[in-house]
């Protein structure tokens, strides 16, 4: 688990390969043209701010290869991505294939009220989310987390912050203090993965009725110059942080493979 979010992740490899080129946090890619031996990664580099605006230039990169690790739920908001438009079999098993849905909510008290060393609680009474408990790990005194699956987290999209928190904390009481008054709540955070995260539009990816573990395999099939990473692309570890991280280690060894045969 990365208590200190996946950016320690990515912080890890930007410190192993400081002084190549990375660009973090600053682009936003628009284009992918794809052919053997070249492709061409056209993206808007933020260049100044004006107020509340941005102003962004748009940036062509070449390379030899590109690995696309965009989530399932954008590659199926933008199909036009891609030039020449990816394979029949690559469009049909993105099609085919779904993204789920499971919102947080992170709640830091005043005080612990629950079991302090549970890792995780689940309750009969309130069964509306699984029940994270971050106190246990340490350095994150007092905060749950709470994991919202379907249908609820569907629900959780079209509701206010206030009323998310109210469900939750009245839930909180049922389960731990049989309805009496809570400690003070000194801060939540809630997540809209869907609606609100547009380089998301989701949690995971699943197999849906129609669909099977062969569309997950055509997703990942690489096509010329062009590699495909992430969880929705592993056959093993399908929604798991290890799917993401396997297959983007495969995805580059390829790559230094087919640079090694060029030279």
């Amino acid at each position: 688990m990365a208590l200190g979010g996946y950016a320690e992740l990515v912080e890890y490899y930007v410190k192993k390969w400081e002084g190549r080129q990375i660009i973090v946090n600053q682009a936003v890619v628009e284009s992918v043209q794809w052919k053997e031996g070249e492709c061409i990664v056209g993206y808007r580099k933020k260049k100044s701010s004006s107020g509340s605006k941005s102003v962004r230039s748009l940036v062509q990169m070449h390379a030899h290869s590109v690995i696309c690790t965009l989530p399932l739920g954008v590659l199926q908001e933008k199909k036009d991505l891609f030039t020449p438009p990816l394979p029949e079999p690559k469009l049909n098993a993105i099609n085919k294939l779904k993204m789920g849905l499971e919102n947080r909510v992170l709640l830091r008290f005043e005080k612990c009220f629950w079991p302090e060393t549970d890792h995780f609680l689940r309750s009969l009474v309130a069964p509306h989310f699984k029940i994270l408990n971050l106190h246990a790990y340490g350095d994150h005194d007092n905060i749950l987390m709470l994991f919202v699956p379907p249908p609820d987290s569907d629900l959780m999209e079209s509701m206010t912050d206030e009323q998310i928190k109210l469900w939750a904390l009245n839930d909180l009481k049922k389960i731990f203090n049989k309805g009496k008054k809570l400690p003070a709540l000194l801060e939540y955070r809630i997540t809209r993965w869907r609606s609100g995260e547009e380089y998301s539009r989701g949690s995971y990816s699943y197999i849906p009725v129609g669909a099977s573990i062969k569309d997950v395999k055509a997703l990942a099939v690489p096509e010329d110059g062009l590699h495909f990473a992430g969880e929705a692309v592993s056959v093993t570890d399908m929604q798991m942080t290890h799917g993401a991280m396997r297959t983007g280690v495969e995805a580059a060894e390829r790559v230094l493979k087919a640079l090694d045969a060029r030279d």
